[in-house]
């Protein structure tokens, strides 16, 4: 549920289905850092998913904000603007280090947003912009 890097073991990791209590006791003892949220198998899976959907999409909305001020030399302008709304961020840092990421593990980020995909899909709901964002992961990791 969060960046491995500096974590290792102890990232956050949900665990659902009938023997997520006994797995996260053991596992925990290990050194991890295991939360059961639940005894139906899928659940941890969709919370991550559907967490998944809203960091990925706000990576790629930042880099393509982000790519496209520069090409027209507006950054600042832009960034300044986006700090007066949210001003407990400094979005030329946030633009860089999500790009960073992005680059190094957009592949398997996109394939994540096609499994959010799926899911939306078999929820009946509308997946093109999941979709969308695993398209973006994958040009901006240069993929495409």
């Amino acid at each position: 549920m969060a960046p491995v890097p500096g974590r290792g073991i102890r990232v956050p990791i949900l665990a659902g289905g009938p023997h997520a209590e006994t797995a996260a006791q053991i596992l925990n003892a290990m050194g991890m850092n295991i939360r059961p949220v639940s005894r139906d198998p899928g659940r941890a899976s969709a919370m991550k998913l559907c967490r998944s959907i809203m960091i990925k999409g706000i990576e790629a909305l930042i880099i393509d904000c982000a790519v496209a001020a520069s090409k027209w030399g507006v950054e600042s302008e832009v960034f300044t603007s986006l700090a007066e709304t949210f001003p407990a961020t400094d979005f030329s840092l946030l633009a860089q280090t999500m790009a960073e990421r992005v680059r190094k593990h957009g592949i398997r980020r996109a394939a994540e947003m096609r499994e959010a995909a799926g899911m939306l899909e078999d929820l009946g709901l509308n997946s093109a912009l999941a979709r969308a964002v695993a398209d973006a992961h994958e040009r901006a990791a240069g993929a495409q």
